[in-house]
Order: C-alpha cells, then sequence, then structure tokens
C-alpha cells in the first residue's frame, strides 16, 4: 500500500521538477532556432561581401539542414543509448563555437562549413527535450508538451527576427554572431550544472507496457534503426512532418523578408516585423493544436485541418496585390498555425513505435521535418535565378517580385501533397500507443 501511495504523494513536485528539467533542457532549441534563421536577416549583406548568387546562398544556408538531417538518427541512437544531458551539453556548445567562427569568417566557404556544424551540432536541440518529456511526464501530455516546445522554439526565431535586425543594423553583423557565440557556451555550462535526465523514481511515469530494462539495454543501435525504417507508416507520417514544415524552412527561415520586402516595398526592418507573425501563429497554435488532438483522440483531422490552412494562406502569399498590412499579418498568422501539425506528427510517430526506440523513432520523424529545408530551400533559389530577368547590381543578381512570386508555387503544392498524403496513407491512432512490444 504504501509503495502505491508514493507516486500520487510526489506527483505534484515531480511534474513541477519535470517542467524546469524539460523546460531548460529547450534552452537549445530556443538557441538553435535563433541561429537556424540568421541568414534571413542578413542575407543581403552576405550576397553583397561575398558576391554569391541567391542559389549559392541557397545551397550555403542548406548546408545547416544537410548536417541537421544527417545527424538525426545517429543523434536518436545516441540519446536512446547515453541519454539527453550530455548530447545536450557537447550539442550547443559546439553550437556557439561554430556561430562565433560564422561572424569570424572571411570566405564564403566557411560560411558553409560553419553552417553544417551549426546543424550537426543542433541535432539534438529537439531531439533531447522530447526524450526528456517522455521521461518526465505521462504519455498523454505528450503532444502537448511537445507543442509547448514548438512554441519556446519559436521565442528564438522570434528573436533572430526584427531583434536580430536591429541589433545587425546598430552593431554589424559579424559581432552579432559573435557574441551570439559566446551566449551558446554560457548556456551549455547552465545545462551541465542543472539538468537530470530522468526522475530518481522513474517508474512514476513509465506506461505498464513499456518496459525497456534489460530489452532496451539489449537492443542494438542497428537492430532499433531496422524496426523504425522497415515500418511504412513511419514513412507516411514523416512525409507529413516534411510538408508541413516545408514552407516555414522556405518561408520564415531564409527568403520571407525578402519576398516582403519586395511585394510591399517595406523595409528590411519593417519586413522582419511582418514575418514575425509566422512565428507568434507557430508560438500560439501549435499548444493548442496539439491539445486540440489530445483532447477530441485523433490525430488525422487537426492534420487535415491545418494543412487546409496552410494551403490557403500560401496561396494568399502569392496574390500579385495585398488589401493592408494587418491582412498580410493574418496571412503570416495562417501560415503559423499550419506548422501546429509538427507536434502531432511526433504522437503518431510516438504511438506507432515502441518506447524502446522512443528517441530514434522521434530523431526519424525530425529528419524528416527539417529535410524540408535540405531540398526546399536551394530549390526555391534555384528557381529565383531560372526566372531571373538579368537585373544587377555591383555585379550581383538582383530578384523582383516577379521572380519571387513564380517560386513561392513550391509552398501550396508542399500543402497538397501533405494533405493527400495524411487521408489516404495515414493510419488514425486515436492517440493510443499502437506498437508497445
Amino acid at each position: 500500500m504504501h509503495s502505491q501511495s508514493t507516486p500520487k504523494t510526489n506527483e505534484i513536485p515531480l511534474q513541477l521538477a519535470g517542467i524546469f528539467m524539460v523546460a531548460l533542457g529547450t534552452t537549445f532549441y530556443i538557441y538553435e532556432f535563433f541561429i537556424r534563421v540568421i541568414p534571413s536577416v542578413i542575407s543581403v549583406e552576405l550576397m553583397h561581401e561575398f558576391s554569391i548568387s541567391a542559389s549559392l546562398l541557397g545551397v550555403l544556408s542548406s548546408g545547416f539542414y544537410y548536417a541537421y538531417t544527417f545527424m538525426q538518427i545517429p543523434s536518436g541512437l545516441l540519446c536512446d543509448r547515453y541519454g539527453p544531458k550530455v548530447l545536450l551539453v557537447i550539442g550547443i556548445t559546439l553550437c556557439g563555437i561554430a556561430t562565433f567562427l560564422f561572424g569570424m569568417t572571411q570566405s564564403s566557404f566557411m560560411i558553409g562549413f560553419s553552417r553544417m556544424a551549426c546543424g550537426a551540432a543542433s541535432a539534438f536541440a529537439f531531439i533531447c527535450p522530447l526524450v526528456l518529456t517522455t521521461h518526465w511526464f505521462p504519455s498523454k501530455y505528450f503532444a502537448l508538451v511537445t507543442g509547448v516546445i514548438q512554441t519556446m522554439g519559436c521565442l528564438g526565431a522570434i528573436f533572430g527576427g526584427h531583434p536580430l535586425a536591429t541589433l545587425v543594423s546598430e552593431f554589424g553583423w559579424r559581432s552579432t554572431l559573435i557574441y551570439s557565440g559566446y551566449v551558446g557556451v554560457f548556456i551549455g555550462l547552465i545545462i551541465y550544472l542543472f539538468l537530470q535526465n530522468k526522475p530518481d523514481s522513474d517508474e512514476i511515469f513509465i506506461e505498464p507496457n513499456a518496459c525497456m530494462s534489460d530489452d532496451h539495454n539489449n537492443t542494438t543501435e542497428w537492430q532499433r534503426l531496422k524496426k523504425i525504417i522497415t515500418k511504412r507508416q513511419n514513412w507516411h507520417i514523416a512525409l507529413t512532418g516534411f510538408c508541413c514544415w516545408g514552407p516555414i524552412a522556405v518561408f520564415a527561415e531564409l527568403w520571407g523578408i525578402q519576398y516582403i520586402h519586395h511585394d510591399l516595398g517595406l523595409s528590411i526592418d519593417l519586413a522582419a516585423v511582418q514575418l514575425l507573425w509566422v512565428w507568434v501563429g507557430i508560438a500560439i497554435m501549435s499548444p493548442i493544436v496539439g491539445w486540440w488532438s489530445d483532447n477530441i483522440q485523433s490525430r488525422k483531422t487537426p492534420i487535415l485541418i491545418c494543412f487546409s490552412i496552410g494551403l490557403l494562406a500560401t496561396l494568399l502569399l502569392i496574390l500579385p496585390e495585398k488589401a493592408s498590412l494587418w491582412t498580410l499579418d493574418i496571412t503570416m498568422f495562417l501560415l503559423g498555425t499550419s506548422a501546429g501539425i509538427q507536434p502531432i506528427t511526433f504522437g503518431l510517430i510516438r504511438e506507432q513505435n515502441s518506447q524502446t526506440v522512443a528517441g530514434t523513432a522521434i530523431a526519424f520523424n525530425n529528419m524528416a521535418v527539417i529535410f524540408g529545408g535540405v531540398i526546399l530551400q536551394p530549390l526555391f533559389g534555384f528557381l529565383l535565378d531560372f526566372f531571373w530577368q538579368g537585373s544587377l547590381l555591383n555585379g550581383v543578381r538582383m530578384y523582383g517580385i516577379f521572380e519571387y512570386q513564380h517560386a513561392m508555387w513550391i509552398l501550396p503544392f508542399c500543402c497538397l501533397i501533405g494533405f493527400f498524403n495524411t487521408l489516404w496513407f495515414v493510419d488514425e491512432t486515436n492517440c493510443q500507443r499502437i506498437d508497445v512490444s
């Protein structure tokens, strides 16, 4: 009797400790989001200072995503094996160093190298907080907490918009990046001092059918990976994740400020302010959509509705005339709302796979989500060059609204693919774990 009452007695302080631990682990995700969107603010400075085209800038920027994507599966396997703390500390410290090097670089090659280093180190930023969530919270809160983590990440993206543009205007892009590197190393020290991987009484929140003791320790990395990649549902869920984040990776993380600048004739600073509404939409709606999905015990319905909203928003963005700034802000918010799909895809991937491969399954889905940047950012730059009308300024290609509007058609196309993939091929789990083996 005593052993049964102890979890109830300790549940509230344990949940408070869980909130602190997940929030602390999420600081890396906030920082990673900040450095991820930096090129969107300084794209013009980089093209002019290093005399590079939009295509090359897209390739250099997407180096972050190439490395991030490549490291997803290894990061999940390492997280399953060693736990989140050590990976968070190493990851954010390396990110800080790479950001410092970006600020010091004198060549376009080093831009690509530092972005790839940031991407590789950032591979742990989202996976580790999610694994911490599986240790510190009951499974019924997973989609909600995932949405909150997504919201926290948006704080980094928001600060990487207008506030970063202000800092760059005031201090220059190099000094801003150098001091941002120092911040990353400092956060790594805080995580090292205070983060704990799991509660001392870990069994409190472990599901009855998800015991990991002996089987977990005896399962090799290859067996975990094979279990993930041979399951067809995982691939369909991953495609949904790719399609939901692809428009965000293209528009909000790299090309959106320039598009708004050319479309409405706004200054770069003011265009960055308008773009903030995408991140506000993600920040507000991700936990709400996650909570709604948990509450109605459905994963597919919220996903289909969000893809429909994303399709509407991307089509409105392509319209040649915008009625006013406030209609643009609403469109930005709707685009952010559509990304509320992302936490649900992590709920789906978790419910389709056993606890023994939780980290690897989460990493597989996150790899697909981030792959949107790998493919679509350089594709957008290629389309800008393909439709380029021949305008030059000091020998550097200049792109107007004609080029941007033609390249933007990849965004609604992405939403359509995601909608029909989910409708036809993704199985409904009703928020219940299907694979408990």
